[in-house]
This record gives C-alpha cells, structure tokens and sequence, in this order.
C-alpha cells in the first residue's frame, strides 16, 4: 500500500513536469521586486523577489535556480535562490539574492557614460527543478529591464551669472574622453565680455557624499574678446567610483554633495578667481525603475 501510495504520487509529478514542459499548463509570474540587500566594499547585493503563481495540483519540486546578471554586456555578478518552495495551486515567492561584484563598477560606469547614462541589464539563468531526486530538469529564466541617469542634469548649470565688466550667458556640460582611469566631463561656457580678459587656467572640485570624485586645474590659456565660447575640462578620478556607488546605495540611491568651478582670469596683469559655479548636488537614481 504504501509502495502504492509512492508510485501515484510520482506518477502525478511526472504527468505535472510533462505538463508543464508541453507548454498545456504553465507557472507563471505574477510580479518582479527588487531591492538593495546588503552592501559593503567587495559586493553588492541585489534581492529578487519573484511571484510566481502555480495553477498545478501539486507542489513544483524546485531543487535551485541560479542567474548571472549583466550590465551592458559586462558580467557584474551571479546569484541563487534564497528561498524556492513553490506551493500547489497559489502564487508563492521565490527569493534570489544576487551579488554583484564592485570590482566591475568601474568598468559598468565606463559603459553607462558611453552609452548616454543608459544601461541595459539583462538576468539569465536556469531553474534546476529536482523529480523525486531521479532526475533534473533546467527551466530558462530570462528578463531585461533598462536603467536610465540624468547625473549631468543633476548639476544644474543653469544660473546666468555678472562679474564686473565679464558676463557669463550660458553654461552647458556634456560627457568627454571616458577611460578606466577617469571620465572627463567638457564645460562649455559661454562669456560676455567690456573688455579684453585672458583666462589663464580653471580649477574645479567634485565631492558626493563626502567623497572627493573630482580636484585638479585645467590650463586654459584663451584671451577674450567681446564674446567668446571657452570649453574647460573637468576630469573625475574613476578609482572612486566604487566607494561612491557603496555610499550611493546605502544612501537609498542618493547623493548629496557640491560642485565648484572657478576660472582664474587675467585683468591688466592682475590674476582674479571667479565663482563661476559654487551649487549643492542632489543626485537620485532609481535602479530598479520600480
């Protein structure tokens, strides 16, 4: 009786795992939420919590399910499941958590600028489903979603500003060169001026959550005239970014810090500083676009 009893029970499971790799009847997935989990200098952690609603009479027998995730192409990291019981005739959740390695955030950074602050992410993997510890079957899991930023926008660059005989009509940054080693961002300013100024160089520093991204000085040397379109610039130290990223996460993906540009120009032979843009950032992000 009791042979009797294990044998319709796996009768039914494999007539289920048939089912359901036919196609006629299919789990599917009811949501997709992600958060941040833990975060600390060597990984990122990204939990998954899937929804995913069982329309068969019996528990599926989800042994694990493991995924890679990329970003832009780069692999960032891999995880499995958490948590993968999957309840008869309910929606239940399956919990992954992934980590995603902060070693490779600069190489992520460097493709998210190139790419017009967008990222493509796309999760692949396999859900390993284990039959009465007989045999494994893998079911393909695959998503993609898109994250977009708006850093630059996020430094305003907006206040048109008058000092003495010099007036500045515009400002307007745009990304530059991006390497491993630094991302440069181009500051192009466009100036009025009474009468003939030289500027000689321009220094610059960018701080984000106590972290000095950006500090140097860029020699200009230009003479201006009446007016004048004066393109400096900025470079961030890429080295920095990951300890950014940490500060960022935990932040609840914000920042908050401030951006200072000051050309140093050259009247009748007198050098003067001038506080082109001195203005607080407040960057937020919304990885999951949830």
């Amino acid at each position: 009786m009791f042979k009797v009893g294990i044998m319709k029970r796996a009768l039914l499971l494999i007539i289920t795992v048939t089912l359901l790799f036919s196609g006629c009847v299919e789990p599917r997935i009811e949501y997709v939420k992600n958060s941040w989990g833990e975060v600390n200098e060597e990984y990122t952690e990204m939990v998954t919590k899937v929804g995913v609603h069982n329309p068969l009479p019996v528990p599926l027998p989800v042994k694990d399910i493991k995924i890679e995730i990329f970003m832009n192409g780069i692999k960032m990291g891999q995880g499995s499941a958490v948590k993968a019981d999957i309840g008869a005739n309910t929606i239940s959740d399956v919990v992954i958590s992934t980590k995603i390695d902060n070693d490779k955030i600069v190489e992520w950074w460097v493709s998210h600028v190139k790419n017009n602050e967008v990222t493509n992410v796309d999760v692949k993997g396999k859900t390993i489903l284990d039959i009465l510890s007989i045999t494994q079957f893998d079911y393909p899991v695959e998503y993609s979603s898109k994250i977009k930023t708006q850093i630059l926008d996020s430094m305003g660059f907006k206040n048109i500003k008058k000092f003495g005989g010099l007036l500045v009509e515009s400002v307007n940054a745009k990304w530059g060169d991006v390497s491993k080693d630094y991302t440069e961002m181009k500051v192009n300013v466009k100036f009025k001026t009474s009468s003939p100024i030289r500027i000689v160089k321009l220094r610059y520093y960018i701080e984000l959550n106590g972290i000095k991204l950006a500090d140097g000085v860029d020699n200009v040397n230009k003479d201006l005239e009446s007016s004048k379109n004066v393109e400096f610039s900025v470079y961030i130290d890429n080295s920095k970014i990951p300890r950014w990223w940490v500060s960022h996460i935990k932040n609840g993906e914000r920042s908050v810090g401030k951006i200072v540009i000051k050309p140093v120009v050259e009247i009748a032979g007198s050098e003067y500083k001038i506080p082109l843009i001195e203005q607080s950032i407040n960057l937020k992000t919304n990885m999951f676009g949830e």
